[in-house]
């Protein structure tokens, strides 16, 4: 059973990897990042743009 359950998680992870991928695919059309995407990710005030980080909001919703 546990070997079931940490294939799917595998599996979840790999996917939820992609998604981030394919964001910033989508931001700078399939070429190099021009920014950092930690820069990215941060608010306004710090200098961010507030782009959605992929990972933590996973973790938030687990959270709640």
């Amino acid at each position: 059973m546990k070997s079931l359950e940490s294939s799917q998680l595998v599996s979840i992870f790999q996917a939820i990897k992609e998604i981030n991928k394919l964001f910033f695919k989508f931001l700078w059309n399939d070429k190099r990042d021009t920014i950092k995407r930690t820069a990215m990710i941060i608010v306004y005030p710090e200098g961010g743009l507030k782009m959605i980080d992929i990972t933590s909001f996973n973790k938030s919703l687990k959270a709640t």
